[in-house]
């Protein structure tokens, strides 16, 4: 249980931390209470205190720099990044590992949060392994772009009209597009060249993967063939 502001505010000569406690995020609140409540079990309040004033300003530090205040405020494939960088700095309690996540923070700003709303599930799985090095090797900051610029230049593109496809066929169509290509904008055109641009969409350049587009479009056409013999059949046997 968190010490109450008035027992914290009690100790003469630190500044007051009961209302910038509760102008912290959840999130934030909940690390910085894992930081500082066993301080306070171990040494009293006073310590207890310190702790929170020094992470309250490591805090309004890192939120001039960067547009989220801690590790717990980012999403959890952008933990998995900070982890994956810092991991080699130390244990997590350590100094050197605080330091490391700090300037992973950092290191965010001007960087706009990622969102992968606008993209289909399988678009979304083909952008996350295009940016999984980034992601393990080179650092949150090097992840988030790549997650922006992958939304960014598929933005660019028009849509694939799957409209007219059963699952089956779409399902065959994306995994041999997925299969046969490298990126999400070379899957994208896949798709699209396979099935054309949403009524109303300019057309795009075609890729120069003409035999792959092909024989995407031929196993797409097929797996139709093959449910509708299978319908067939069935209403006969009715």
């Amino acid at each position: 249980m968190t010490p109450s502001t008035s027992s914290i505010e009690s100790d003469a000569g630190f500044t007051p931390v009961g209302d910038a406690l509760d102008n912290l995020s959840e999130s934030a609140r909940a690390e910085l209470e894992r930081l500082c409540l066993p301080v306070q079990y171990r040494s009293g309040a006073t310590a207890y205190r310190e702790c929170v004033n020094e992470h309250l300003a490591l805090l309004t530090e890192t939120r001039s720099d960067s547009v989220v205040g801690t590790v717990a405020d980012l999403s959890f494939d952008e933990q998995y990044a900070v982890q994956q960088t810092c991991q080699s700095s130390g244990g997590l309690e350590s100094e050197a590992y605080r330091t490391c996540t700090e300037q992973e923070l950092a290191s965010l700003a001007n960087v706009p949060a990622s969102s992968l709303d606008s993209l289909s599930e399988d678009e979304k799985y083909v952008v996350q392994q295009d940016c999984f090095s980034a992601q393990t090797l080179e650092g949150v900051r090097a992840y988030r772009q790549c997650l922006n610029d992958a939304v960014s230049r598929l933005l660019e593109l028009p849509l694939p009209d799957m409209s007219s496809l059963s699952l089956l066929a779409r399902n065959e169509l994306q995994l041999e597009c997925s299969s046969r290509n490298s990126g999400a904008i070379a899957y994208r055109n896949c798709l699209l060249d396979a099935t054309g641009p949403i009524a109303g969409v300019a057309d795009i350049p075609t890729t120069n993967e003409d035999s792959v587009i092909a024989e995407a479009a031929e196993a797409a056409e097929a797996a139709e063939a093959a449910e509708a013999a299978e319908a067939a059949e069935a209403a006969e046997a009715a």
